[in-house]
């Protein structure tokens, strides 16, 4: 759900936009970008059956010939995440962002990454700009919120997230709503509620709604 998918602005991060500040290129050849889609594609099949590899590599041959390519910067960016490589993930998430400021998911990601950097002021304005991007799907943001204020310590703010998240969560997005009660269920194991961690797996366990 964050976007790998797994995902604007209520602050503005203005030393962090002028010190990563992504230039805008010059109009490129169209045989150029038709190459770069050809890659962009390929790198799809190499990921979908799991040469993440390979996938990176066409990915980044993308963003080489197209370099105002936001999906190939968030494609390749995805797979670094996959490798826990999270400053290559930063910058490639920062650079789709940057690119294109209208899609939700590129946002949240970026506040995923940032999360794992220990970036977590940042991280919350990334996720709250996807939030205000796409609040019909806000169930998703509110749980990376969730999940955020969990890794930074705050409890309490974590549970009001996660718990709007899974009211929000139709009940027909059965994966989103799993993840969610996966978040819950390690939020009440941190915080020492076992009861409501119990509580949660037991009823998933009985195909029930917690």
């Amino acid at each position: 759900m964050k976007g790998l998918i797994i995902v604007l602005p209520a602050l503005m991060l203005a030393h962090l936009l002028s010190s990563c500040a992504v230039k805008k290129p010059p109009p490129m050849d169209p045989a150029h970008v038709m190459q770069a889609d050809e890659h962009l594609r390929l790198g799809a099949v190499y990921e979908a059956q799991g040469d993440y590899d390979l996938a990176l590599r066409e990915y980044e041959k993308t963003v080489e010939l197209d370099p105002a390519n936001a999906k190939a910067h968030f494609a390749a960016a995805g797979v670094y995440l996959k490798f826990k490589k999270y400053a290559e993930a930063e910058k490639g998430f920062f650079a789709a962002a940057k690119l294109s400021p209208q899609n939700p998911s590129y946002h949240n990601n970026l506040g995923w990454v940032y999360m794992e950097n220990g970036k977590f002021n940042e991280a919350e304005v990334s996720a709250q700009t996807a939030l205000k991007l796409d609040p019909q799907k806000g169930y998703i943001y509110l749980d990376t919120l969730g999940v955020i204020e969990m890794r930074r310590g705050d409890y309490d703010a974590s549970e009001k997230y996660l718990l709007d998240a899974k009211g929000l969560a139709p009940l027909t997005e059965t994966e989103g709503r799993k993840e969610i009660y996966s978040h819950l269920i390690e939020l009440y194991v941190k915080s020492g509620d076992w009861e409501e961690a119990t509580a949660i797996k037991e009823a998933l366990e009985k195909g029930m709604t917690p």
